[in-house]
């Protein structure tokens, strides 16, 4: 699915973002129709994915870069927060 040596393929973020909706998706119908069938590992992908979506930084007070998720300070070219894995843009 996501190949870290591949992070600046144009499509990358796309596919990671059609593999979201498709668990996404799963989720909702096992929500509804199959409750007891829904588990952690099913948040636990949707979590994984949603961090593989570029984020822009957030600035603090200072102007530093922070990682949007987790308010961590990353290093200057991190393509990934080495807190949280957020992938990483701007």
């Amino acid at each position: 699915m996501f190949d870290v040596d591949d992070i600046n393929n144009p499509l990358e973020p796309l596919k990671v973002e059609q593999a979201l909706r498709s668990e996404t998706m799963k989720l909702e119908y096992r929500k509804k129709n199959k409750p007891n069938e829904v588990n952690i590992l099913d948040y636990t992908v949707i979590e994984a994915l949603n961090r593989q979506i570029p984020k822009d930084y957030l600035y603090d007070e200072l102007g530093l870069e922070r990682c949007p998720t987790c308010k961590n300070y990353p290093a200057a070219d991190d393509k990934f927060c080495s807190n949280c894995g957020q992938r990483l843009e701007g």
